[in-house]
Formats: C-alpha cells, structure tokens, sequence
C-alpha cells in the first residue's frame, strides 16, 4: 500500500478534501484505537514525563528500541489527549493540527510496522527545517492575527513558533518566582534573566532547599536547552513533541485545586503560585550572591583578576518586586 497505512490514510484523506464530520469523527476515533493498540506493543507501562522529555527532545535514531518506545509512546499520549477534546462538533477546527501530527508520525507508523512485518511502505515527509523569511512570515502572521485568513496561511510554519514563546514563558516565570525586575550593573548593562533557573538549579541541591517545584527540575532545564536550540537553528519540530513539552509545563502554569494549595506566609492563596519558597529574605541574600560570585568567571578570567591584569566586575544591583506584588510564587515564610 502506497502512504499511510488505512487507518491513518483514511483519516488523512477525509480531512484534506473536508469531509463530513462525522466521517471525520469516526476516522479519528478508528486512527487512534488503532495508534493506542500499535503503541501497546512497544509500550505497555506509563512512563515518567522525565524519561519522555530527556529523550524525545534530544535523540530521534528509532534504530535504539529505547529511543523509539518513547516517542511512540509521546505520539501517542498526544492523540489520547486529543481524544478526550475532539469531537464531531468540533474536529474541523483540530484537522490542521491533527493532519500534521498525522505527518510527523509517519516514520513511527513506518517503523513500528517494519516491526509488525506489516510491509507497508510510508514515504511523507517534510522539511526539517524552516529558513528567515519562514520565520518571519510566521512573525508577521501573528501580529496581525486578526486579519489573517488560516485558511490560506501555511499554519505548519507558524506553529512552531510557539516554541519562542515556550523559552519567554520560562525567562519570565523564573524572575518572578525570585521576584526580581531586573539585575543591574554599569549604566546601560543587565544580567540576562535566565540566570534565575540556573541559581534555582543550585538550591535544589541542598538537603533541605528553600524552593519547592511542581515537577522535576530536569523537565525544565532540558526544555529550556531545547527551545535555545530552536531559537538558533530554526529546526522543525515535530507536533507530538511540541504537545509533549507543553504538557509536561502544565503544573507550572496551572493551578492545583484549591484544597490542595498551599497558603503563603499571610495565610493567603496566590493566583499562579504553585512553586514554593521558603526563608524568602535567605533567598534573596543566596541569589544576589550568587549572581555576584567568582563561580559565574571562568578559571581564566578568575586568574587575570587574582593577577590584576583585569579588574573585578561591578557588583551586580538585584533590583526586587514588592512582595505583594508577586503572583507566580507562594512565599511560605520569611
């Protein structure tokens, strides 16, 4: 069989000539029992969104059973999640999305039924990598979103962007967590922000940290690398881990049930403080030193200021929200 495998290829082909939604419906219903019992053969447990994001963001050789088992198993906590929000009523505003995740998991499907001995040949494939004027476009098209037909817009280049706003959101939620503005040193010179999840980092490395997180730091600091990496060469990343990424963030962003969060030092609820800290002014003290440390020099540049050949840098100025006005962190003491 040419393309798709039947489940998928028909799904696909109701969705590129608009067919009726129920037809739609009934294809993405079949597609994804059909997915869900294929991945059951590779991956039969949950896995730890750790394990998931370590892998699916950085190896994608589906030769490693390891590294295939999980991204099979991430495309496919995709469609599960899908499946709980698409309906009939709804599924043409989802075909895009869904027809792209269609193909970006063809090398799964192909790979997997490689395994199966199934001996359909899958060959879609797409671009791994967007040029300037791509992002650009992408750029411009979300400005002026309210005047852009998505009809006609090529929404594979634009979603991705998304993944710059994935790195802003994790930029700003790490200085307000700290509660700071901005670090400051000579006139007309700043410390780039990002330098709060490296301090965070550190602290959770004490026996006893006074910063409580909702999900491992490793998650975090994995995306982050990621979203730089995008950044700077403009890859193209598959739909299901894109979705993977934004699901492992979820509980940074979202709020617990009431009766599970965690009063602040007031005995007050925050809007968005999900992450906790402790000793709150021991906290300011550690960061300012930290962000003024020789650690943060190299070994060369230590050197040349132990020998005087360069002088020590000016003290870096954390400049600190008043706290009440912190909203993204619940300060549980003092």
């Amino acid at each position: 069989m040419d393309g798709f495998t039947h489940p998928a290829k028909k799904l696909l082909n109701l969705l590129v000539t608009n067919g009726s939604a129920h037809e739609m419906n009934d294809a993405f219903v079949d597609f994804c029992i059909y997915f869900n019992r294929l991945t059951l053969r590779f991956a039969r447990n949950p896995i730890q969104d750790r394990h998931v994001i370590d892998i699916i963001l950085s190896k994608n050789n589906f030769s490693q059973p390891q590294v295939f088992q999980k991204h099979i198993y991430a495309a496919n906590v995709t469609f599960q999640r899908l499946f709980k929000v698409v309906f009939a009523s709804n599924i043409k505003t989802h075909s895009h999305i869904i027809q792209t995740l269609l193909f970006d998991i063809n090398p799964i499907i192909a790979k997997a039924e490689d395994f199966e001995q199934y001996g359909d040949s899958l060959n879609y494939g797409h671009r791994d990598e967007q040029i300037g004027r791509e992002i650009f476009d992408a750029a411009r098209a979300i400005f002026y979103i309210q005047a852009v037909d998505t009809s006609k817009a090529y929404l594979r280049e634009i979603s991705p962007v998304s993944i710059f706003m994935i790195r802003q959101s994790l930029e700003v939620l790490g200085k307000n967590v700290l509660g700071f503005s901005a670090i400051k040193g000579r006139p007309q010179r700043y410390k780039n922000t990002n330098v709060a999840w490296s301090y965070i980092q550190k602290e959770l490395t004490k026996p006893t940290p006074n910063i409580l997180l909702p999900i491992e730091f490793s998650i975090i600091w994995k995306i982050i690398e990621w979203t730089n990496a995008y950044i700077h060469t403009g890859d193209l990343k598959d739909y299901y881990v894109i979705e993977n990424v934004l699901n492992s963030l979820m509980k940074l962003f979202y709020a617990l049930p009431t009766a599970l969060r965690t009063p602040n030092y007031a005995g007050m609820l925050v809007t968005f403080g999900f992450i906790q800290i402790q000793n709150y002014n021991q906290v300011k003290q550690d960061f300012t030193l930290y962000v003024n440390s020789a650690e943060r020099f190299s070994r060369w540049k230590r050197f040349k200021i132990w020998i005087k050949w360069e002088k020590a840098p000016k003290q870096w100025e954390v400049e600190w929200i008043p706290l009440k006005l912190l909203k993204e962190v619940t300060i549980t003491s003092l």
